[in-house]
């Protein structure tokens, strides 16, 4: 059985880093509303509190993560009504055009760019041709202000306490300029863009379709 990297953290992971980052989910939330009945995945669901927004709303949903840790969170959080999954996400158990909506926060930047690509194909193979995919991952700046400098130090560190494989992958994808060259060789409109908390985060709204 491969180690789970995030057993020590499952437990700090909601009043810690999910609190913090409550004000980036209102955001997500805001820029790809809940439609009721519509069929949503959540890659690298953690401890489902993106999923718990879209259920709340009549949303059916689904989740794949490789920690068993934050998936037994996530079940007691969401309850027998979602489909969660301790898969890879480089091979997904759905079908093509499953889903209306596809997430993935802060997820994509923890991989390698080899793999970071083949879990951005995986999502565009079960997303509905008009349907919306929502990626929230670090922003390489420039940094504004305090609070910019301030959230940079603070994710610095956070990725440091998360691995050394973990953290020179997170490096090396702001180092190359985070989401935008990804989104380019990917092949995905961008319908919406925000950068937020000072230039390190940003928020992509994605649909099928290459813009001319």
């Amino acid at each position: 059985m491969s180690r789970d990297h995030y057993q020590w953290m499952a437990r700090l992971y909601d009043p810690v880093i999910g609190r913090f980052n409550r004000v980036l989910r209102e955001i997500a939330m805001s820029m790809l509303p809940p439609c009721e009945g519509a069929n949503v995945l959540d890659v690298g669901c953690g401890t489902g509190l993106h999923l718990e927004l879209y259920a709340r709303s009549g949303c059916r949903i689904s989740g794949v993560d490789l920690s068993p840790a934050m998936l037994a969170i996530a079940r007691k959080r969401l309850g027998d009504e979602a489909d969660l999954r301790e898969v890879d996400a480089r091979e997904m158990p759905f079908d093509d055009n499953a889903f209306e909506v596809v997430l993935a926060s802060l997820f994509l930047h923890e991989h390698p760019p080899e793999i970071r690509m083949t879990i951005l194909e995986q999502m565009r193979r079960v997303l509905k041709p008009d349907g919306r995919l929502l990626i929230l991952d670090f922003h390489p700046g420039p940094f504004t202000g305090i609070r910019g400098h301030w959230t940079n130090a603070v994710i610095t560190v956070a990725e440091r306490f998360a691995g050394r494989e973990h953290f020179l992958n997170s490096r090396f994808f702001l180092a190359n300029q985070g989401m935008l060259p990804l989104v380019e060789d990917f092949g995905m409109t961008i319908e919406e863009m925000k950068v937020v908390a000072g230039g390190t985060m940003g928020l992509y709204l994605l649909r099928k379709g290459v813009t001319r």
